[in-house]
């Protein structure tokens, strides 16, 4: 289990404000930096429209996904403005000499159905959002989108869940037994576990080829501090840390996979 008080709090100097939106000004950031030699990478974050609470209910005997999910809608662009600045803080830092700009974009309809930007091999993107992205004027796109697969949430003993996660949330029980053992002893049922399903995507802008691309599963079950009074694991992490520790995720796989997308040119 991860106390939550160790959650880093670097993505609070990003600020929530693009660097560019989709169209003029990115297209304006891009063209600066193609005038001064290769074209830079324009980085585009599509995760963080809702923040998703996944309640588990097993089904013994079936593998239907009965799991109750719900969601609370975020300003639309406007986390995905801070991760994008936490992208290009972390590619700054990997690899100083890869240039790129940061855009963003509201637009509710495009942060679904991301699988269908790709073809059946996932090995190059459809010819519209190539098309939508190389009019920034850059030379390759970082994209950040929502990825999909069977919940697996890694604890000392081992990987619990059930169904399947996408994009960033939650994901609760309330049966299991469980205690902290800190400052305070806390016997409870149930656990939380903040999780991050995303697919980080290197796309050349020239042909739509995806140059490299990594499937992000990452979550972990927060050890239990409730206080006497509390009722149901939900609070193990207070209201106003959720997002926190969703972006310290975040900020902790772009670390960890960055350099691999650009292990090969």
């Amino acid at each position: 289990m991860k106390n939550v008080n160790d959650a880093r709090r670097t993505w609070l100097k990003l600020g929530i404000t693009a660097t560019a939106m989709m169209g003029t000004l990115g297209r304006d950031a891009c063209a600066q930096g193609a005038a001064g030699g290769a074209r830079p990478t324009v980085l585009l974050s599509l995760v963080a429209d809702e923040l998703v609470m996944v309640g588990e209910r097993p089904s013994i005997g079936s593998n239907l996904n009965k799991n109750l999910r719900s969601a609370m809608p975020l300003s639309a662009g406007a986390v995905d403005a801070a991760i994008g600045k936490l992208m290009k803080a972390e590619l700054a830092r990997a690899l100083p000499q890869v240039q790129s700009t940061v855009i963003n974009t509201p637009d509710p309809a495009l942060y679904k159905g991301h699988d269908s930007w790709f073809d059946l091999a996932g090995a190059r993107a459809t010819e519209e959002i190539v098309a939508d992205l190389r009019g920034t004027g850059a030379g390759e796109a970082l994209l950040l989108l929502k990825h999909r697969a069977d919940a697996a949430i890694q604890a000392a003993n081992g990987l619990f869940g059930t169904g399947q996660l996408e994009g960033l949330g939650y994901y609760m029980n309330q049966t299991d037994k469980s205690e902290y053992k800190g400052d305070a002893v806390a016997d409870g049922r149930g656990w939380i576990a903040p999780y991050a399903y995303l697919r980080l995507v290197r796309l050349n802008l020239a042909d739509g080829r995806v140059m490299a691309q990594r499937r992000v599963k990452a979550a972990y079950l927060v050890g239990d501090k409730r206080t006497e009074g509390d009722t149901g694991p939900w609070k193990n992490i207070p209201d106003d840390q959720k997002l926190v520790v969703l972006l310290d995720l975040v900020q902790e796989q772009l670390q960890e996979h960055l350099p691999a997308l650009y292990a090969t040119p």
